[in-house]
C-alpha cells in the first residue's frame, strides 16, 4: 500500500446543528460515542495514509486537546487559520508538509466509508492534476452537481444548482486526490475555494481535471436533518466503519451517549422549500413557527421590507413575520404596496436588501420573496435564509411606510419619456387586461386576436429595439424568439442579476403602458404592431418520472452532451424549434418548455422529448 499525506479541513462552525455546535466545533459532533472527525481519520487510515495535516478555525483547541499528536496510527499536525482562507486557500497553506506527491484533501465533517484508495488510483492511473470523488444523491442541490465525459474527464460544474438548474444526480464529495504542483495556482492570500475558484480556473484552461464515483456510504452532517439521518444510518450498521468503544469527553460527561443527536434540540420545526423562484408556499392552517423560522432567517439580511394583501389570515401571518425579524435583531420595514408588482418597486425604491410580499392563493398563504432590484432573489439567497437563524441578541425595530403606491404611478410615467417626452400618453389602453397582483397581462387587438404576456413581451422588446436600447439584462427563461429577435440587432443580452432586470420584464403594468404609451405616439394600432413582429407559439408540459429527477437529468445530459446545459437545465434545438427540459421544484417530474413557430409543431416538439425522457426512464432502457 502506497503511504500517502492528508489535509482534513476541520474549521467548520456548523451553525445550522445549534445549540450542539455551541460548544464544540461541526467535526466533533458525536457519531457512535466518537467525534465525526475521528471516524474520517478512522478512513483515511484505511487508505494508508500515515500523515495527516488538520486545517483548523472555530474552537481550534477542543479538536487539537481531544485527539492530540496521533489517532488511528495517522501523525497529526495542526494549522490555524487566522484568517478565513477558502478550502483552496486553507490547502494551500499546508504546502510545506505535504513534499512532492500526491495527497488527499477530505472534510472534517463529512461521513464516508469509501476505500479512498481507489480514488488515488484512478487519479495516478489517468495523470490527473486533481480529481474529485462523486456520489450520487437524489437532491444534487446542496451539493456541487458535477458531470464528466466518458472518460471520467470534467465538463460541468455547477454549485449548489436550484433544481432548474440540475443536470445530474452526481455531486462532489469534498473528497479530493491532489497532485502538489497544482498548489501554485492557489494565491498565497486571500479566500480561495475548491468549488467557486479553482474548479472554474481548472474547467477554463482546460486542466487534467476529473472525477470518479465511488461505491459506499457518504452523507455531510451539515444540517440537523442530515446529521439525524447519519446518527441513524449508523444505529443501523449502513456505515461500514468498525465500531469503537465509547470514548468520553466531546460534550462533556453528563452529555456524551450513543446517539446524541436524537436527545439534542435541533431546530426541530420542518424548514419550508422554495416551490418557485423566490416563492414559498405555506400551506393552510400555516405553521406559525415555520414562518417564525423563515423571519428568523431573513432577519441576518439585517433590513427586510415586508408588504401583505389579503385575507385576515394574511394580514396576521404578516404580522407575525414583521415581529419575527425585528425580535430576531432585524430592522423590519411593513409598507403600503398593494400587489407584487409595486412590491417589487418598492425594492428598487427603498434599496432593500431583501423585500417580501405576502399574499394568498387557494388554501396557501404565498411568501415572494425579490432582491434589491426587485426580481427574485438568487439561489445563494434562497439557501441564507432557509439556513440558520439571525444571532443578533438585540431586537431591532419595526416601522412602517406609507405612500408607496403613489411613488409607484410617477414612476411608471418616467418609464415612458423616451417614447413620449410630455408623458401624455401614460394611459392604459382598454385592449389590455393587467392581473390584480400586477405580473401577468393579455390583451386583445382592434381585429380581436388574443396576445398572451409572452407575445407582449416579444412586443415590447422590439418597440425597445426601435427606439434604440442596446443592452437587455433578462430572465432566463424569457422566450427564445424574444432572445433571437435581440441578437438579429445585433444588440446585447446580458445576466439580470448583477444589476436587475428591465423593469418591463417583471412588471405586467409597466410592459403594457409602454405598448400603449408606444401605440398612440406612433398613431398606429396593436394589429400593426403584432403583424410585425416574427410569429412564435409556447407550450409547457409536466413530465411525472418514476426515478429520481436528477438521475433522468443525467441519463438525458449523457445522450446529449454537455453542450446542451444552458442557464436553466437542458436546451434541445431539433430541427423546427427549441426545447428547454428542467426538473421542478415541487413534485418528482421534468418541465418540458417548447417554442416553435406555430402551436403544432411546438406541441410535436414537446411529443418527441417527452417520448425520449420516458425511454430513458424506463426500467428496461436504464439496467
Amino acid at each position: 500500500m502506497i503511504s500517502i499525506k492528508a489535509v482534513i479541513l476541520a474549521g467548520g462552525r456548523g451553525a445550522r446543528l445549534r445549540p450542539l455546535t455551541d460548544n464544540i466545533p461541526k467535526p466533533m459532533a458525536p457519531l457512535g460515542g466518537q467525534p465525526v472527525l475521528a471516524h474520517v481519520i478512522t478512513n483515511l487510515a484505511r487508505a494508508g495514509v500515515t500523515d495527516a495535516h488538520v486545517a483548523l478555525q472555530y474552537m481550534p483547541d477542543k479538536i487539537r486537546d481531544w485527539f492530540g499528536d496521533a489517532f488511528g496510527g495517522v501523525e497529526l499536525h495542526y494549522h490555524v487559520d487566522g484568517v478565513p482562507r477558502g478550502t483552496a486557500g486553507a490547502v494551500r497553506d499546508c504546502m510545506k508538509f505535504l513534499g512532492s506527491e500526491p495527497f488527499l484533501v477530505v472534510s472534517g465533517d463529512c461521513v464516508c466509508d469509501f476505500n479512498l484508495g481507489e480514488l488515488s488510483s484512478f487519479h495516478r492511473e489517468h495523470e490527473a492534476e486533481l480529481t474529485v470523488a462523486l456520489y450520487k444523491t437524489s437532491d444534487p442541490t446542496e451539493y456541487g452537481a458535477v458531470v464528466t465525459d466518458e472518460t471520467g474527464r470534467i465538463t460541468l460544474v455547477r454549485e449548489k444548482p436550484a433544481w432548474e438548474r440540475v443536470v445530474t444526480d452526481s455531486i462532489n464529495t469534498g473528497m479530493y486526490m491532489v497532485s502538489p504542483e497544482l498548489l501554485h495556482i492557489i494565491p498565497e492570500s486571500g479566500d480561495f475555494d475548491f468549488a467557486r475558484d479553482l474548479f472554474p480556473l481548472l474547467l477554463s484552461e482546460k486542466r487534467r481535471f476529473f472525477a470518479v464515483e465511488l461505491p459506499g456510504y457518504w452523507r455531510d452532517i451539515g444540517s440537523p436533518e442530515s446529521y439525524r439521518q447519519c446518527a441513524e444510518d449508523w444505529e443501523n450498521g449502513k456505515i461500514r466503519l468498525k465500531k469503537r468503544h465509547i470514548l468520553a469527553g466531546i460534550l462533556g460527561r453528563d452529555h456524551d451517549r450513543q446517539t446524541p443527536c436524537f436527545d439534542l434540540s435541533l431546530q426541530s420545526e420542518p424548514s419550508p422549500e422554495f416551490t418557485l423562484p423566490g416563492v414559498i408556499t405555506l400551506k393552510n392552517p400555516v405553521s406559525y413557527p415555520a414562518l417564525l423560522r423563515l423571519a428568523s432567517s431573513c432577519a441576518r439580511f439585517r433590513v427586510v421590507g415586508v408588504g401583505a394583501n389579503g385575507s385576515r389570515r394574511v394580514c396576521a401571518a404578516a404580522s407575525l413575520f414583521c415581529a419575527g425579524i425585528s425580535a430576531y435583531g432585524g430592522d423590519c420595514v411593513r409598507t403600503d404596496a398593494e400587489n407584487r408588482a409595486i412590491s417589487s418597486f418598492s425594492a428598487r425604491l427603498y434599496s432593500f436588501p431583501l423585500t417580501v410580499f405576502i399574499s394568498e392563493s387557494q388554501d396557501a398563504v404565498v411568501l415572494y420573496f425579490r432582491d434589491k432590484f426587485g426580481a427574485p432573489i438568487s439561489r445563494e439567497a434562497e439557501r441564507k435564509i432557509l439556513g440558520a437563524p439571525a444571532q443578533n441578541q438585540i431586537p431591532g425595530t419595526l416601522t412602517e411606510i406609507t405612500g408607496t403606491t403613489p411613488a409607484y404611478n410617477a414612476w411608471l410615467i418616467k418609464q415612458l419619456r423616451d417614447i413620449d417626452s410630455s408623458a401624455a400618453s401614460a394611459e392604459l389602453l382598454p385592449l389590455f387586461s393587467v392581473s390584480s397582483d400586477g405580473t401577468s397581462v393579455s390583451a386583445a387587438t382592434e381585429s380581436g386576436a388574443h396576445l398572451d404576456h409572452d407575445r407582449l413581451l416579444l412586443l415590447c422588446t422590439m418597440l425597445d429595439l426601435k427606439l434604440g436600447r442596446r443592452e437587455f439584462p433578462l430572465p432566463p427563461d424569457m422566450p427564445e424568439c424574444t432572445l433571437r429577435l435581440i441578437t438579429t440587432y445585433g444588440r446585447k443580452i446580458s445576466a439580470g442579476h448583477a444589476r436587475g432586470f428591465l423593469p418591463w420584464a417583471h412588471d405586467a403594468r409597466l410592459l403594457s403602458l409602454r405598448i400603449s404609451a408606444y401605440l398612440k405616439k406612433r398613431g398606429t394600432t396593436l394589429d400593426k404592431l403584432h403583424e410585425e413582429a416574427p410569429d412564435f407559439a409556447r407550450t409547457e408540459m409536466k413530465i411525472p418520472v418514476s426515478h429520481g429527477r436528477a438521475e433522468v437529468m443525467r441519463a438525458l445530459t449523457s445522450a446529449l452532451g454537455t453542450e446542451a446545459a444552458g442557464e436553466l437545465g437542458l436546451t434541445l434545438r431539433p430541427g423546427g424549434g427549441v426545447v428547454r427540459v428542467c426538473p421542478s421544484r415541487a413534485a418528482s417530474e421534468l418541465s418540458v418548455v417548447s417554442e416553435a413557430s406555430d402551436p403544432a409543431a411546438a406541441k410535436a416538439l414537446a411529443a418527441r422529448v417527452e417520448a425520449q425522457i420516458k425511454q430513458l426512464d424506463s426500467a428496461d432502457a436504464r439496467q
